[in-house]
This record gives C-alpha cells, structure tokens and sequence, in this order.
C-alpha cells in the first residue's frame, strides 16, 4: 500500500513576520527579551497522543525514531508507555505534532 505523502501548510508571512520582529528587538537591544519570555511548561503525552503523531506522519516507528533522532528502542519505549519523553525530546514531539516541517531539515 502507498502511503500518501504528508502534506505541509507554510505561512511564509507568518515566517517573515517572525523575522521582522526579531531584528526589531536585535535593533532596539531587547533581543534577550526573546530568551526571557516565560514559556508554558509541556504537559507529559500519554502514549496514544504519540502513536497519533507518528500516525498522522504516516511513519513506522523506525522511520519515526529517525526524524526525531532517537533510537528506534527509545522511541518504542514511549509508544508503549515504559518511558515518558522529557525535555527537548517531548519538545520535539510536540514540534513534530504542530509545526512538522520544522523537522524536515538535515
């Protein structure tokens, strides 16, 4: 069965927008004010939110352990719930659940 390719939604005003706010503050000095913003804590995914991820990229579980860079081991270890993702790996996933071409990069 072919699997469909993910189709990819990209803002490219949302984009320059971005970037003209960020010179901006470089511009003013308040560029640390970007580093300073307080962030929303992530709330832990449950194993079927990630399983739901992976599914909607239409990946294996291998394939999708490649495109977040963690072994296949590890990513299998949260799909079961054995493991819970933390810091910059549940970034990720919530990265690739939100803004997927963001991980498209090599």
């Amino acid at each position: 069965m072919k699997k469909k390719p993910l189709e990819i939604e990209f803002d490219g005003d949302e984009l320059i927008a971005a970037v003209q706010d960020t010179v901006k503050l470089y511009r003013e000095g308040r560029l640390g004010e970007l580093r300073s913003r307080e962030r929303k804590p992530l709330r832990p995914l449950k194993p079927a939110q990630i399983r739901a991820i992976r599914k909607k990229w239409g990946a294996s579980q291998a394939i999708f352990a490649d495109i977040l860079n963690v072994p296949k081991k590890t990513y299998i270890s949260w799909e079961s719930g054995y493991k819970n993702p933390s810091g910059a790996a549940l970034k990720l996933l919530m990265i690739a659940k939100e803004k997927p071409e963001a991980l498209l990069v090599s």
